[in-house]
């Protein structure tokens, strides 16, 4: 399982997909879609933490929650935050080589047009891409 089908898998098998009826999207929302509420995720960010001969590396993926409520989009937030912080993501983890998820900012937003309320979640997390790609040969 590569780390975009564990967060795929993470977002998708929690309360948070019937909040949405399924409508987790990775990257952008496919055009033209008026359902709300939805969810699109994304990296916002990878970079490697200490030495050369360190081999974790720290992610930044950004969560965002579109809804037509304002308090609705934050409501949903708010469970997705709490999702990564279960026992059902330890489990994830555990088998793709996560570790040490963080909150690490909170960001809204209004979107005129379509007239919905934006809240995106940061949250970093480490893994190892050693661990993680002898994850994937041995699928």
């Amino acid at each position: 399982m590569t780390k975009e089908e564990a967060i795929y898998k993470i977002l998708v098998e929690s309360d948070l997909a019937q909040k949405v009826k399924n409508r987790i999207y990775p990257l952008v929302a496919p055009y033209g879609v008026n359902r709300f509420p939805y969810i699109v995720y994304s990296q916002m960010s990878r970079y490697a933490q200490g030495t050369k001969d360190d081999e974790n590396r720290m992610l930044i993926l950004a969560i965002s929650v579109v809804s037509k409520t304002y308090k609705e989009a934050h409501d949903i937030a708010f469970l997705a935050q709490k999702i990564l912080y279960s026992d059902h993501t330890t489990e994830i983890e555990n088998t793709v080589g996560f570790s040490n998820f963080r909150f690490e900012s909170e960001t809204e937003a209004y979107d005129r047009e379509h007239d919905s309320f934006m809240v995106k979640l940061e949250v970093s997390y480490e893994y190892n891409p050693v661990d993680l790609w002898q994850t994937v040969q041995s699928e």
